[in-house]
């Protein structure tokens, strides 16, 4: 049995940080250079109407993934290449988290399925070797590819036992091939509770038994035989 309370992947260290939850993967655009835009852009005033705080968000409905799901306008960098709540308390210094949608009640208690699904060993790495946002953002979205490519770099453990920068090059660079297939998809790629992430993974997990699926696998073992030989 997994073990998932111990580690909290929300905010893992001061050079990354994680919106997933927020709805920053809503965009069906999900390209490094469009969700860096969206986290740069100044926040919303507390006080702006509710059309204005979503802005970007609701202006260009044909731009989402899933109009019925909510992208909070108050994600942003909380410091380069480290997103985050900007009106969390540990940011602003006020709690002014009921003033989004989800508000700080569902905030506070909300885990995302990665903390549920991946293991202690699996957090361990995502946090020690993950150094990118978006990498890490990618890991959370889809937890049993992470998992997936894992268990193929630990396959060549005797190579990166000693070489920290090994595991982190291998990881960081198969989760963006990943990327890349997340983003040829416009269904949506994040689930709010681990029944829904399962019953929807196979339009875009490396699992899949689909064509897709299998030309992914091929894709990360032809890269890791490379990668470590």
């Amino acid at each position: 049995m997994k073990s998932y309370r111990e580690i909290s992947l929300c905010q893992p260290d001061s050079g990354k940080g994680c919106s997933v939850c927020c709805g920053l993967f809503n965009f069906k655009d999900i390209s490094r250079a469009s969700l860096t835009s969206y986290l740069s852009r100044p926040m919303p005033s507390l006080s702006a109407t509710e059309e204005d705080r979503n802005g970007l968000a609701w202006m260009h409905r044909n731009d989402i993934r899933d109009v019925t799901s909510h992208i909070c306008p108050y994600q942003g960098f909380l410091s380069e290449g480290k997103p985050g709540c900007r009106i969390h308390p540990a940011v602003c210094g006020n709690d002014n988290r009921d003033q989004s949608l989800f508000g700080k009640t569902i905030c506070d208690r909300f885990l995302c399925p990665a903390h549920k699904l991946l293991d202690i060993r699996e957090k361990q790495y995502l946090k020690t070797y993950i150094r990118d946002w978006y990498c890490y953002a990618i890991a959370i979205v889809d937890p049993g590819t992470f998992s997936y490519i894992v268990t193929v770099m630990e396959k060549f453990s005797d190579r990166i036992k000693s070489n920290g920068e090994m595991a982190s090059l291998f990881l960081e660079k198969a989760l963006l091939i990943h990327g890349e297939y997340l983003l040829s998809i416009e269904k949506p790629v994040f689930y709010y509770s681990v029944p829904e992430y399962i019953s929807h993974r196979d339009t875009f997990w490396i699992g899949a038994e689909t064509e897709r699926g299998h030309q992914e696998r091929g894709d990360i073992h032809h890269f890791s035989m490379n990668f470590f030989t």
